[in-house]
């Protein structure tokens, strides 16, 4: 397969134990080995005459270089992934920014998993599953971890709160002070701010105290929305309201009000905003009921 690239020097297997592939090169002025790795295998490259194909990549984001740039740090690179055609052009399936970043640095060369011999639509298959491993590489509880372990300021202020209310992230059994919910966390913290996400917090636990539903993403962030909406309601009369009934019997409420007004499909991460609002009508409607003077005026 790679009987080009290698100056027609059959390869031969490393005769040893380790766990890991190696292929011996032999013939050149410093035989080497390189690991071999889904038939692919690691090779320093040149960076000067690598190319992007505009059919699958995406365009480059000058930002996303600055980033890798102003953050550089050679030991902290990770390879790049590289096909040579038929024809001996060397296109990058992924990594372009870092190729990118490393060529303003000037640097002549990159640690690269090379195939050889794919075509163009298996290049853009393999920067597909490259892409999808990437972003689902970090569970967002690890993320939130690993930010939290390494200092972030916005996480350690998310854990600061949970710490007040005795909560933490994760998953738990029912009834545990364990919220699942993390990306709903995130969110209130990034959307509302620290205070409401406090606020909802403390409206929920006085609420739901045994309720083994009271930590679901849709009952916290329309709770969170219910306070930004109505600053001027008091939260004792929510919290009584609610203890009145179930978590689970509000969630369904809220979920059968986004089914009529989007038909059963599933709410898009750019729609929470909508779907958080007709949640805070529901529980604007638990918050008047029975209340004469003071009624929370619907927001439309």
């Amino acid at each position: 397969m790679f009987k080009n690239l290698y100056r027609n020097n059959p390869p031969v297997m490393r005769p040893d134990k380790s766990d890991d592939e190696w292929t011996y090169f032999a013939g050149e002025k410093n035989p080497y080995f390189v690991k071999v790795k889904g038939g692919s295998v690691m090779r320093i490259i040149p960076l000067n005459d690598l190319e992007v194909d505009p059919a699958y990549q995406p365009p480059m984001n000058a930002r996303r270089v600055k980033a890798i740039v102003d953050n550089f740090n050679y030991d902290y690179v990770q390879a790049i992934t590289v096909n040579i055609r038929a024809d001996g052009r060397r296109f990058i399936i992924d990594g372009q920014h870092r190729a990118a970043a490393m060529r303003s640095l000037e640097l002549s060369t990159i640690n690269a998993w090379v195939f050889q011999g794919l075509t163009v639509a298996q290049e853009a298959n393999q920067f597909h599953i490259l892409a999808t491993q990437r972003r689902s590489h970090l569970p967002t509880l690890a993320l939130y971890q690993s930010r939290l372990t390494a200092g972030d300021e916005e996480y350690q202020a998310i854990q600061m709160i949970l710490d007040r209310h005795g909560v933490r992230l994760g998953k738990g059994g029912k009834g545990s002070n364990s919220i699942a919910a993390v990306n709903a966390v995130i969110y209130i913290h990034r959307a509302h701010g620290g205070n409401i996400l406090d606020a909802a917090l403390e409206v929920i636990s006085q609420a739901f105290p045994k309720d083994p539903n009271r930590w679901k993403a849709p009952l916290l962030e329309c709770v969170a929305m219910f306070i930004v909406q109505f600053p001027e309601a008091s939260l004792d009369r929510l919290i009584k309201k609610l203890t009145d009934t179930l978590a689970i019997k509000v969630i369904a409420e809220i979920d059968q009000m986004n089914v009529a007004l989007y038909g059963g499909r599933r709410i898009r991460d750019n729609q929470r905003g909508t779907r958080d609002a007709s949640g805070a009508e529901i529980l604007r409607q638990h918050y008047n009921s029975n209340l004469r003077n003071n009624r929370l005026v619907k927001i439309t």
